[in-house]
């Protein structure tokens, strides 16, 4: 398999001069990949670095692209005549001499593309008619990868000069000559030669699975590594882009390092396609059984696309495992199932996110429960404003219910005699939020601002009273109980966020150390925070 090497710096920066100038002038990304040669994925990239870097807007492009389009349209008015065949003829011949010049002269086709400005598939049939009447020879031809080769041993030769002088790691040479990791670890443990014996071995011993150097796979990038499991799981490459966020490009250049470093074939990637195509199959089998449509089946199996999906059954009903009929009458009965199913639920005042967590199978999605109850209202099943009416009622219900237990939990932190500051903090919430809900709170369950002191104070002489006791134990050895019972009301104060005094930390600490029956995780933590 042929290494593709990268674009060069040099390229690069042409490419990207030539695509600014472009955009400035109205040509669209795809015109400007015909006529520079490379893929038009490559420029949309050079286009968003474009108006990253502020060198043009999206606003210029599109009103250049306007103009454009304007003149064009302008001109075919005015040109309106078409040429006669004379003329085209004579236009042909031109190009075709100009294209065959090229060739003789050792271009490529992609460099008479951008040269000229003609699409490939022009060149190919000039090509053609060229080596047809005897003007051109195949031999004469030069073909890019001829040159990719020349280039490629241009670059290895280069690696290895690197390697030898010793002075930069194979990260280093790698990006100097802009190349992957796993290539240059490869050239510089010299497998170049032995990659094509394996293959000659997996090649005459069909049964031989391919095997890779532990040491090479080690040596992989993580998103290699990444691409490796899951072409062994069998997936599709358009599944894997897409789940690791990269482009079809990079893709297949990873499959390439891959393959060239003997770690994973096409062989093994078709092997572990057909294992996952006979699992999917037997799967599919199972849902068609249960009810499920294609549809739903593609959303359980994502990597599954709806060509492939249409491919299996029919193939299941090729085998006479599952008939059309049995497919029809299986999901017929479902469906009426999912509808009582949804119906129920309508009659509850139940949403759409609610009817489907009913579904213990899984099967009701978004789309199949609204379009159960348009089917339903439709036939008379229930009547939408019936619906309306149950589904506000009970949304008001719930509504009151999470209004309660708020009141509740806010009702429960100030009988505890918290500050507002200590429950906003509690909540994530500002103080002036609380001092809002507690007005609200007082009013509606009749609470004075003397009981909200009362139930401070109280807090306050709870301590107080803690404190005393801890004194007692400490000098006098008495009173444990109330020391066991202060211990968890200051478990509970650090969890409100009380600050600590250096003296209030000392005494804990001297209990602590004074019985281990003391000590544990939960009264170590409040002398450990309370000191960091």
């Amino acid at each position: 398999m042929n290494n593709r090497i990268r674009y060069m710096e040099e390229e690069r920066i042409l490419f990207r001069e030539k695509t600014l100038e472009m955009l400035k002038k109205g040509i669209g990304q795809n015109e400007i990949a015909r006529k520079l040669g490379i893929s038009a994925q490559y420029i949309s990239k050079l286009k968003k670095n474009l108006i990253k870097e502020g060198l043009i807007t999206q606003k210029e492009i599109d009103e250049k692209k306007a103009e454009l389009l304007k003149k064009n349209r302008e001109r075919r008015k005015n040109n309106s005549n078409k040429k006669s065949r004379d003329e085209q003829k004579k236009e042909t011949e031109t190009r075709r001499n100009k294209v065959l010049q090229r060739f003789k002269e050792g271009k490529t086709r992609i460099e008479i593309m951008r040269e000229l400005d003609i699409p490939s598939t022009t060149i190919c049939r000039d090509e053609k008619q060229l080596i047809e009447s005897g003007l051109l020879l195949p031999d004469e031809i030069v073909k890019q990868r001829y040159l990719d080769e020349i280039e490629r041993e241009r670059r290895n030769t280069r690696i290895r000069e690197l390697l030898a002088s010793g002075t930069m790691t194979i990260a280093e040479i790698a990006r100097e000559v802009n190349i992957s990791d796993t290539i240059v670890y490869y050239i510089a443990t010299d497998k170049s030669q032995k990659s094509g014996k394996v293959k000659k071995k997996i090649k005459t011993k069909k049964e031989e699975p391919s095997s890779h150097n532990p040491e090479v796979f080690n040596n992989l990038q993580s998103i290699e590594k990444d691409v490796y499991n899951e072409l062994r799981k069998g997936l599709p490459y358009l599944y894997i882009e897409k789940k690791l966020g990269i482009t079809h490009k990079k893709c297949m250049k990873i499959v390439e390092v891959l393959s060239i470093t003997g770690i994973l074939s096409r062989k093994d990637i078709k092997e572990a396609r057909n294992t996952l195509r006979a699992k999917d199959k037997l799967e599919i089998l199972a849902l068609l059984k249960q009810g499920y449509t294609q549809s739903s089946i593609i959303k359980l199996k994502k990597y599954l696309n709806v060509a492939s999906c249409s491919r299996i059954i029919t193939e299941l009903k090729e085998e006479g495992k599952i008939t059309e009929e049995e497919i029809y009458n299986i999901q017929a009965e479902t469906n009426r199932e999912y509808e009582i199913l949804v119906l129920r639920g309508m009659q509850q005042g139940l949403t759409v996110n609610e009817i489907i967590a009913l579904d213990k199978d899984g099967y009701l999605t978004e789309s199949i429960v609204r379009r159960t109850k348009r089917k339903l209202i439709e036939n008379g099943f229930i009547s939408e404003k019936k619906f309306n009416n149950r589904n506000r009622k009970r949304q008001q219900t719930l509504l009151k219910a999470r209004k309660k237990e708020a009141d509740d939990e806010y009702i429960n932190f100030f009988k505890k005699g918290l500050s507002f500051e200590e429950i906003a903090r509690l909540r994530y919430i500002k103080p002036e939020l609380v001092r809002a809900n507690w007005y609200r709170i007082k009013v509606k369950y009749k609470i004075s601002n003397e009981n909200l002191e009362e139930w401070r104070e109280k807090r306050r002489k709870k301590f107080e009273n803690g404190m005393k006791a801890l004194d007692r134990y400490i000098y006098q050895g008495s009173n444990i109980k109330s020391v066991q019972n202060f211990f968890e009301i200051c478990i509970e104060e650090n969890y409100f966020g009380r600050a600590f005094s250096e003296e209030e930390i000392e005494k804990l600490g001297r209990v602590i150390l004074m019985d281990e029956a003391f000590l544990n995780k939960k009264k170590f933590k409040i002398c450990y925070f309370s000191i960091y």
